[in-house]
């Protein structure tokens, strides 16, 4: 990756904000700001100096910001596997999976401080479970920006006020797909450790998530349903966690991420705003809920000579806004976050941090949240230095 230097002096640590549709913001420390927005056969950077990273950033349509990653020199840009602190964005600047990961493993140390050792192993995989959410959100990421760079031509991008619809199936598109599976797997395995944690362990009885809504309502011991059951619901309009499960299911137990009447399949889309014509790409997702309970419930696939499908893919392609792959699991995760944190919000305990005391290091290597790195060693003496 070349950084852009005319007249500019980039000082380390780095801030990249992925944005949705493979669309990336370079922020600097001493507040130099670029978009990268692939173009054809080339990138373009665009300096954006002076924007207020991320608050402004929101106003970019339906480029929002998804990940966030931190790198403390120049050199970790290029690295593919870097040092890098990675986190989620909430929309408010705040990063709830970092937060709400450190406050479950608090938890889980605390309750095995206690010799509770079954809710102690319940809190320890969620936290874990929402590492591994937002590592695999951010693989999705990726393949949105890899298919930008490799693919994108001014030609392709659809055109509404022609009436030009150019979606395409290769191999960008099954490497998007299968990151969403991944993606919308995890979240589903991180759903199930938040509401076993809720009903197994804070109301001692064991529910079903289907029969979840029902109990909450005959049974707000902990003022939650207002929180969740919005999300749950199973009729229309469906809820987002419920409408995710669905997602999952059919991904997983049935047809993949091949499914839907255009299979797998991507196309590029424009957002115009502040002078700028920026390319996107949206993966989409079916959009009819009752076609996909249908497949659910292992009932037929498509069938592609059928003129009804013929004519449900036209009206699929046309739309103008679509349920885009990176965009719902980011939405996802950030609705499972925020029931996290209203769950344990009720639980009356602190977290703990286990203690290490200097005597206890020989060496030590401590990444912070700015992206700087301090490395610390013990030497002859026996005393810790920096190095």
């Amino acid at each position: 990756m070349e950084i852009p230097n005319e007249g500019l002096s980039f000082q380390p640590p780095f801030r990249i904000f992925n944005l949705g549709g493979g669309v990336g913001c370079l922020s600097a420390e001493n507040s130099a700001c670029w978009l990268l927005v692939p173009t054809e056969d080339m990138l373009v950077w665009s300096d954006i100096s002076g924007l207020r990273v991320p608050y402004e950033i929101l106003e970019l349509g339906p480029l929002q910001p998804i990940t966030e990653s931190y790198f403390s020199n120049i050199e970790d840009l290029n690295d593919p596997i870097s040092n890098v602190c990675l986190s989620a964005r909430s929309g408010d600047d705040q990063a709830l999976d970092v937060a709400q990961a450190q406050r479950w493993k608090g938890l889980a140390l605390a309750y095995r401080n206690r010799g509770d050792g079954k809710k102690a192993t319940r809190a320890e995989r969620i936290g874990a479970q929402i590492i591994f959410a937002t590592n695999t959100l951010h693989k999705l990421v990726y393949a949105y920006k890899n298919t930008m760079i490799s693919q994108l031509r001014e030609s392709q991008i659809c055109d509404f006020s022609c009436g030009t619809f150019n979606f395409y199936s290769n191999k960008y598109a099954m490497d998007i797909g299968y990151r969403t599976q991944s993606c919308l797997n995890e979240l589903f395995g991180l759903r199930d450790f938040i509401f076993y944690f809720l009903f197994d362990d804070l109301y001692g009885e064991s529910i079903r998530l289907s029969k979840a809504e029902n109990f909450l309502q005959n049974n707000d011991k902990f003022g939650l349903a207002d929180v969740i059951i919005p999300h749950i619901r199973q009729q229309a309009p469906i809820g987002k966690l419920a409408l995710m499960s669905l997602y999952r299911n059919v991904f997983f137990h049935y047809v993949g991420p091949n499914f839907g009447p255009l299979g797998q399949s991507y196309c590029f889309r424009e957002w115009s705003g502040k002078g700028w014509r920026i390319p996107y790409i949206v993966y989409p997702l079916y959009d009819n809920v009752e076609s996909l309970k249908r497949l659910e419930k292992g009932e037929s696939l498509w069938d592609p000579n059928s003129s009804a499908e013929k004519e449900d893919a036209m009206r699929f392609m046309q739309l103008e806004r679509h349920i885009d792959a990176l965009n719902f699991c980011h939405e996802s995760f950030l609705t499972l976050l925020r029931i996290s944190q209203a769950i344990e919000e009720c639980i009356e305990l602190e977290s703990e941090v286990q203690k290490i005391t200097e005597d206890d290091i020989i060496s030590a290597t401590m990444e912070h949240s700015d992206g700087s790195t301090t490395r610390v060693r013990r030497n002859e003496s026996g005393k810790l230095e920096n190095y």
